[in-house]
């Protein structure tokens, strides 16, 4: 009964050895890791030129922006440089673009964003409406008010009057 315990002990010695040997070459590659993010160069003397909005909004809230990334370094990739190159957008620091491509008719690599803040016009607005309604034969109008107060002014855009030419 005292070798039982005594192999039990020592293959529970081993095992402890073998799981610490494996957690420390865990360790080990976590920071390689993220050493090699840490490696991620911004591209010096690039930056992004003009950067833009989409006239269309992509889904409730969110709207589109892109822009050109001009001075890339000789010694860097075009691809690399668009995906490790931050920029700022009302006022909030990206760190990459969401996606990299080249625009027709471009032969500079364009960056591409999708902007979920500040971007009221995305967002439906209903005007205040007025019902009316008859009680015994006298109109009576009922005011409702919009669900979101946003200000009409952020929410209108240019209009263009409709002509129509008759004959």
């Amino acid at each position: 009964m005292a070798f039982f315990f005594l192999y039990e002990a020592g293959h529970l010695e081993s095992e402890r050895r073998l799981l610490e040997r494996e957690k420390e070459e865990m360790r080990k590659e976590r920071e390689r890791l993220e050493k090699s993010r840490g490696d991620i160069r911004i591209p010096q003397g690039a930056f992004w030129d003009p950067l833009l909005p989409t006239p269309d909004c992509r889904a409730y809230g969110k709207r589109e922006y892109h822009g050109a990334l001009k001075n890339i370094p000789e010694d860097r990739i075009d691809m690399d440089a668009c995906m490790n190159m931050p920029v700022e957008i009302k006022g909030v620091t990206l760190k990459r673009p969401h996606r990299c491509g080249y625009v027709d008719g471009s032969s500079d690599i364009h960056g591409f964003w999708m902007v979920d803040w500040d971007q009221p016009d995305c967002k439906p607005w209903h005007q205040d409406v007025a019902d009316k309604v008859s009680s015994a034969g006298k109109p009576r109008i009922i005011q409702r008010h919009s669900l979101h107060p946003i200000p009409r002014a952020a929410c209108i855009r240019d209009l263009v009057p409709v002509v129509s030419r008759l004959g």
